[in-house]
């Protein structure tokens, strides 16, 4: 069963597949504060507070298209009548897509 997405049955053996080589990859993590790196699978990463990767990101939209067209972009009307963020800022990735 699938525990990231929901998917018609065709589609879940590759998002199966997915979730595993996500989780196995994830499952190496080597932390070294004292040298401030983080490696993930052997690779070095760089960490980055969603809010404020939203924040920039709000800001150079609207600096290029305006705040409304901004705000547009990056919210959707929700069938609640409530704004639901197209992108999860502080609880995961994707929170908003359905």
């Amino acid at each position: 069963m699938l525990r990231s997405v929901r998917v018609p049955p065709a589609f879940e053996p590759p998002f199966a597949r997915a979730e595993k080589f996500v989780e196995q990859l994830f499952s190496d993590i080597q932390r070294a504060p004292e040298r401030g790196t983080i490696h993930v699978g052997g690779d070095r990463y760089v960490m980055v507070r969603a809010e404020s990767l939203y924040l920039s990101w709000f800001d150079a939209l609207s600096d290029a298209f305006g705040e409304e067209a901004a705000r547009e972009f990056i919210y959707k009307r929700s069938g609640l009548r409530e704004k639901q963020m197209i992108f999860g800022g502080s609880d995961g990735v994707g929170s908003g897509l359905q």
